[in-house]
């Protein structure tokens, strides 16, 4: 009752109230929008395009990051399968090119793969060892094998360093609570060692998706 009271007798501790009440939505409105990106992918429905048009059966797929298991749902639900290499951009591997090659090769041994996802990841690998990856995943895959990629940096210059997950229909989940601001993003419109451009897609919170398809190399 003496709260009914107080609040009657002050109509501005109301008034004030509700505003800090919707000044809290929205700044939680805010961070969700920074930190948690839904938009449909384009760069994964072209590279899904490329992938059923090289029109090969038991179509093989490698993730270089954690595979989630909606991201494994929708894969294999269009048929393809996935092995994931569980790379992240903490990994130590990713400091050593002997380390990360060794490690693909000995998930791998001799398989090839006709497609590959490898999202933010070659943003946080230094130029040298990147060049080693691309071209070990080059020589690892079918004849203009597309992968999908990050390229860019967030419009504050922070690296994207996400997790991704697939929805219903291709939309995805960009959590980007981990990025890491620490570095400049490297320039990678222009392709990787063994792989070309295909097409690149502006997302509008900054980054770029680039479907890249790899070339054949000289062993």
């Amino acid at each position: 009752m003496l709260a009914n009271l107080l609040s009657s007798s002050y109509p501005g501790r109301r008034r004030n109230q509700a505003n800090w009440e919707d000044q809290s939505e929205a700044v939680a409105r805010a961070t969700e929008r920074r930190h948690l990106e839904r938009y449909h992918s384009q760069g994964l429905a072209f590279w899904l395009d490329r992938v059923k048009q090289n029109g090969r059966s038991n179509v093989r797929v490698l993730d270089l990051k954690p595979i989630n298991p909606s991201n494994f749902e929708f894969l294999i639900q269009h048929g393809l399968q996935v092995s994931t290499a569980g790379l992240t951009a903490e990994s130590p591997e990713l400091d050593s090119s002997e380390q990360l090659i060794g490690r693909l090769s000995g998930l791998f041994c001799q398989r090839s793969f006709d497609a590959i996802l490898a999202w933010d990841l070659l943003l946080h690998i230094a130029t040298p060892i990147r060049d080693d990856l691309t071209r070990w995943l080059s020589k690892h895959s079918s004849t203009e094998a597309p992968l999908l990629m990050l390229a860019g940096a967030m419009p504050d210059g922070r690296i994207p360093s996400a997790t991704y997950r697939i929805g219903d229909g291709g939309e995805v989940t960009w959590d980007t609570k981990t990025t890491d601001g620490e570095h400049l993003a490297p320039n990678l419109h222009k392709g990787c060692v063994g792989f070309s451009m295909a097409r690149k897609f502006l997302l509008r919170h900054g980054p770029t998706e680039l479907v890249m398809q790899s070339e054949s190399l000289e062993q």
